[in-house]
């Protein structure tokens, strides 16, 4: 304060074109520091020609001093500083001016999206506009896609960090901000129990389980089984009215895509116990048996499926453990000449 009362210039870096700079409020916001905010917006109220410490206007390819309110993880820092940026006529729905449009966000979308909940909390308690999206994602789809890292690593623990996700998405919920297919789909695919608890719950959520958050993405079963989530969260989507039998654009079913890209039994184990039908074949003719093949566990999976099922067509019988029968199978979509076609008899 001292050396701005003497005449210090009030930006941190020097402004040069392309260049991006902070202010001295700006990085006053991002740290928190309610006593430098509210001394800065009394010089700016004594002088509001003044640029360099405006509060308000965002200039081009840049953001506005409430943006870095996205950098502070200080719940009662943010609450004051906007009411001080409140009180001297900020807009707290500014979207950012960045080069990219897609990317203009507003600073609830802005710490949403960086996994500040913390910030994203007291923004919502001071009135911030929930219905406003940064692309295709509103806030709560935001909150559920972000990753723990960056300025998000250094200032809160993983527990920590899980629990303000948590519970922004309970506050987003009981507000009524739209659930939907998307928002489920990234709870479940990111292995978000809790999360995905609290949106299933919810009956004011209008949104289809079964549906495809977007064109060619994958409903929120197969997405879940791809990345082979906890089983809990799997069944809480198959009790939810999920279809295990469903098939994505390419054809699969929740169980290939199990078999396919996770080496966790307990995925496959929570399918074939739903009912997952181990005869679907995708847009390839090939069966989730058939994909057993190429996993590390080729034995182990396949007495998952069938249990005491005595009867399995497959070639390449060295590679299975005795007590199944085999027989070879004619392939009518053949990758190469070893490439099987099995089916349950």
């Amino acid at each position: 304060m001292l050396l701005i009362e003497r005449g210090s210039p009030l930006r941190l870096t020097p402004h040069e074109p392309g260049q991006f700079h902070v202010t001295a409020l700006e990085a006053a916001i991002a740290h928190g520091k309610v006593d430098l905010v509210a001394y800065l917006l009394a010089r700016y109220r004594q002088n509001p020609a003044d640029e360099d410490n405006s509060p308000g206007p965002v200039q081009a390819d840049t953001y506005a001093p409430v943006h870095y309110l996205a950098l502070c993880f200080n719940f009662d820092a943010v609450s004051s500083i906007v009411k001080q940026l409140q009180e001297v006529g900020v807009e707290l729905d500014v979207r950012s001016r960045t080069s990219d449009p897609s990317e203009r966000a507003t600073p609830l979308l802005l710490a949403c999206k960086m996994g500040n909940f913390t910030a994203a909390r007291a923004l919502l308690e001071a009135g911030a506009n929930t219905a406003l999206k940064l692309g295709t994602r509103n806030c709560l789809e935001l909150a559920l896609a972000a990753r723990r890292t960056g300025w998000t690593y250094w200032r809160q623990t993983e527990h920590q960090w899980a629990q303000e996700r948590l519970t922004l998405v309970d506050t987003l919920a009981k507000m009524g901000v739209p659930g939907s297919e998307a928002a489920v789909s990234l709870a479940a695919a990111n292995g978000l129990a809790a999360e995905s608890k609290v949106l299933l719950d919810y009956q004011s959520f209008d949104f289809d389980v079964n549906k495809s958050p977007a064109e060619g993405a994958l409903p929120a079963l197969p997405q879940a089984a791809r990345k082979g989530v906890a089983p809990e969260i799997l069944t809480m989507l198959l009790d939810a009215g999920a279809n295990v039998n469903a098939t994505g654009p390419d054809g699969k079913t929740a169980l290939i895509h199990a078999v396919q890209n996770h080496p966790d039994l307990a995925t496959i184990t929570t399918l074939v116990a739903a009912g997952a039908d181990l005869n679907v074949a995708d847009f390839e003719d090939q069966t989730a048996l058939h994909y057993t093949l190429f996993r590390p566990d080729p034995c182990g999976c396949v007495q998952e499926y069938v249990h005491t099922e005595p009867q399995t067509q497959m070639i390449r019988s060295e590679r299975f453990s005795s007590g199944l029968v085999v027989t070879r199978a004619y392939d009518p979509v053949p990758r190469d000449k070893y490439t099987p076609q099995p089916t349950l008899a």
